[in-house]
């Protein structure tokens, strides 16, 4: 069943559970809607809301224009992983992962931030020499 994004904003509880199945950011629940500012505004004081009633978490981005939210809820079924570079900040969230050495971790499957939706993609290793940050 699909939502329209005016439903998502006005009932609250179905942008809860899409943060319960993946994280989320404004982008990825508003889509092409995002220019709307009344959306925005209601959808935004509802996440805040949420948050100071300990329902969902939100953390920023790092290394991003604006300080970009994320949202999840705790406890969680994935990981989120952010990888920064010079270029800026890539966010990456998957269900598992192995450990291979210390510093060293592969996924199978994963989901990259790409703009407004989470592009899956297979097959992906992470290095603590890269600056990265697990939640």
């Amino acid at each position: 069943m699909s939502n329209t994004i005016q439903e998502k904003v006005w009932n609250i509880h179905i942008v809860v559970e899409e943060i319960r199945q993946a994280p989320q950011t404004y982008e990825t629940i508003l889509k092409s809607e995002l220019k709307r500012g009344a959306l925005l505004n209601v959808l935004s004081r509802k996440l805040g809301k949420l948050v100071k009633d300990g329902v969902i978490c939100k953390t920023t981005i790092p290394a991003t224009r604006y300080s970009r939210i994320i949202y999840f809820i705790i406890p969680k079924k994935y990981f989120i992983l952010f990888e920064t570079s010079r270029f800026g900040c890539t966010v990456y969230y998957f269900y598992n992962y192995e450990k291979k050495q210390k510093f060293y971790i592969t996924v199978g499957t994963y989901y990259e931030l790409e703009h407004d939706r989470w592009e899956e993609k297979y097959g992906k290793s992470f290095f603590e020499g890269n600056v990265l940050k697990m939640i």
